[in-house]
This record gives structure tokens, sequence and C-alpha cells, in this order.
């Protein structure tokens, strides 16, 4: 339900003062599933990457992309940020588990505040999940990098 309210407030404010005959052709095009091609959409895409561009840290990059590779609706335990983390040596000067996990609770911290990562919705592990529309533009930012 989120996912829906999320688009339809994205959309509303892309054609916030458009004439009717915009919002009509942007109907037609919702229904056509062609989102892609509606030129207001391109906004909400630069805004997301304005978002990632801003974020203060190599490491919260680096996290957010990680985020991205995982399946679409995933809900991303944050232990697993911090097992992936170490793995791939996201993190400078760390030096025990104590001390990434500290780290992965910050740049979650940091994702979290313009809307980059969500909370999860499961209750047996603490988590993060990424919304469709923003997993979509974290992989074309990664598949640029």
């Amino acid at each position: 339900m989120w996912r829906l309210t999320y688009c339809t407030v994205t959309i509303a404010k892309a054609l916030k003062g458009k004439s009717e005959n915009i919002w009509n052709d942007v109907l037609l095009r919702l229904k056509n599933s062609s989102i892609k091609g509606i030129r207001e959409m391109q906004n909400v895409y630069s805004r997301l990457e304005l978002s990632f561009d801003l974020l203060e840290s190599d490491e919260a990059k680096s996290c957010f992309l990680l985020c991205c590779l995982l399946p679409e609706d995933y809900n991303v335990p944050l232990e697993d940020l911090v097992s992936y983390g170490m793995g791939l040596g996201l993190f400078e000067d760390l030096s025990n588990i104590h001390q990434a996990r500290d780290r992965v609770y910050t740049l979650i911290d940091e994702l979290k505040g313009p809307f980059l990562l969500l909370e999860g919705d499961l209750e047996e592990y603490e988590c993060v999940k990424m919304h469709d529309m923003i997993r979509d533009v974290a992989i074309s930012i990664a598949r640029d990098k």
C-alpha cells in the first residue's frame, strides 16, 4: 500500500500546475505502463540521483548500491549488511565486527534521512527495504559506475 501512495504523491508533485490535458495523457501512459516515457517522471529520477550524489560518504553510497543488488522488495537484515560490508571491504579503518555493526547503523540512518532506504517489515530481524522506484534509479547509478 505504501508503494502506491509513494508513487501517487510523486506523480502528483510532478504534475502540479499542469493542464488537464497533460494529466489525462499521463493517466493513459500509466494505464499502458510506459512510465519511463513520461517526461515528468525524469524529475523524479533526477531528484533521487541528486539525493544519492549528496550523500556525505563513499561508504553510504556503497551501502546504498549494495542494497539495490538484492531482490526487489527484499527485507535486508542489518546483520547481513554488516557481513557483506566486512566481506567486500566497504568499511575503512575498522578492526572488528562490533565497529562494523556501529558503522552500518550510522550509514542506514544516513540513508533513511532522504528516504533512500525504508524500514523493513519483518518483526524477527531489524531490516531495511528499498522502494522499487529508488531501486531502479540505484541500478541505473550502479550501471554508470
